[in-house]
C-alpha cells in the first residue's frame, strides 16, 4: 500500500462517502484529479473501495434529467480491514454502503454536508494564519448524537458537522479559536419542522453542547442551496421562534448564508462578510475578527 493510497483510504475512512473531485480538494488541494481517479479505480479493482452511484436530484428544478450518476467511494469490508489494522476504529457491524444503496437523498445529504468540512480544510491549506484544530463529520455526530431536554423530555441533536478553527489575526500574538456548527439545508424543510430545529439547537446550546465539544463558543451556520429567497425564509422563521419562547438573546449565535460551497474559495465562505443574522440588516463573516 503506497502513501496516495493510504491517504486516500485514510480519507474514505473518516469521511464515509466522498468523490473524486472532494478527495482531490481534501487530500491534495490541487488540480490532480485524473492521479486521484486512477488510484481510486484501483483501490475498488483490489476491493478495498466500493463505489455507489448518486443519481441526479429530479426535484431540483436546475438539475438535467439527462445528467450522469456521480460515484461516490466507500470502504469495503477489505479496507476496512487495512484501516483497523493501521490503528482505526468502526463500529462492529460496520457497513457504509447498506444504508447508501437504499436512500440516493440520504447520500447526497452526507456528500453536501462533507463539503461544509472540505472547505474548513480548504481555509487551513490556503491561508498560513489559519489551522483546523479538529473536526466532527456528520456520520460521527448520528453515532454519537448531542443530547439535551426540551419541555422534560431527552432530545437528539445531530448537526451536519462540527469544527474547531484557530487563526492568528492580525495584530496579534495568540491565535483566537472559532467553533462552528455546521447546518445543511436544501429547502427541502417546512417551516414547522425548521423552528422545532431551532428550538433543538437552542436548548441544546442551553444544556448539553459544552458537555459534547468542551467549550461555551459556536457558530451555529446555515448553509441553503436552494435560493438567496431560502435565507430570508429562514431568518424570517428563526425570529418568529426566538421572538414566541423569548430568546431573542441566542440571534448571534446563528448564521445564514446561501452559495455553493465547492465552487467558492475558501475566504467567500469563512473572511468576507456573506452571512446574515435575525434580527440584524449587517452582514458578517463567519470567522469574526477580534475586537
Amino acid at each position: 500500500m503506497g502513501r496516495p493510497k493510504h491517504l486516500l483510504l485514510q480519507a474514505v475512512g473518516r469521511f464515509d462517502y466522498l468523490t473524486a473531485d472532494q478527495l482531490t480538494r481534501l487530500v491534495y488541494g490541487s488540480k490532480v484529479l485524473n492521479y486521484v481517479r486512477d488510484h481510486l479505480k484501483e483501490l475498488y479493482q483490489d476491493r478495498y473501495l466500493e463505489r455507489l452511484y448518486l443519481y441526479p436530484d429530479f426535484d431540483d428544478p436546475s438539475a438535467s434529467p439527462y445528467g450522469s450518476p456521480l460515484a461516490v467511494y466507500c470502504l469495503a469490508s477489505k479496507g476496512i480491514a487495512y484501516l483497523r489494522k493501521m490503528g482505526g476504529t468502526f463500529p462492529q457491524r460496520f457497513n457504509p454502503s447498506e444504508q447508501a444503496r437504499r436512500n440516493n437523498r440520504f447520500l447526497r445529504h452526507t456528500i453536501e454536508a462533507n463539503d461544509l468540512l472540505i472547505q474548513c480544510h480548504a481555509l487551513a491549506r490556503c491561508d498560513s494564519t489559519s489551522q483546523l484544530v479538529s473536526f466532527t463529520t456528520e456520520r460521527e455526530l448520528k453515532r454519537n448524537p448531542g443530547v439535551t431536554r426540551l419541555n422534560g423530555k431527552l432530545v437528539k441533536v445531530i448537526p451536519d458537522g462540527w469544527a474547531h478553527i484557530s487563526r492568528l489575526w492580525p495584530g496579534r500574538t495568540t491565535p483566537n479559536h472559532h467553533y462552528i456548527c455546521w447546518e445543511l439545508d436544501r429547502g427541502s424543510i417546512e417551516q414547522e419542522a425548521f423552528r422545532k430545529k431551532i428550538r433543538y439547537l437552542i436548548a441544546w446550546l442551553e444544556n448539553g453542547y459544552i458537555d459534547r465539544f468542551q467549550t461555551t463558543s459556536v457558530n451555529l451556520a446555515f448553509l441553503t442551496t436552494d435560493s438567496p429567497q431560502r435565507v430570508d425564509d429562514m431568518i424570517h422563521w428563526t425570529e418568529a421562534e426566538m421572538g414566541q419562547s423569548r430568546r431573542i438573546d441566542y440571534a448571534p449565535f446563528f448564521l445564514f448564508s446561501n452559495f455553493q460551497q465547492d465552487k467558492v474559495h475558501p475566504f467567500h465562505v469563512f473572511l468576507e462578510k456573506t452571512w446574515q443574522q435575525p434580527f440584524s440588516d449587517s452582514a458578517v463573516s463567519l470567522l469574526a475578527p477580534p475586537e
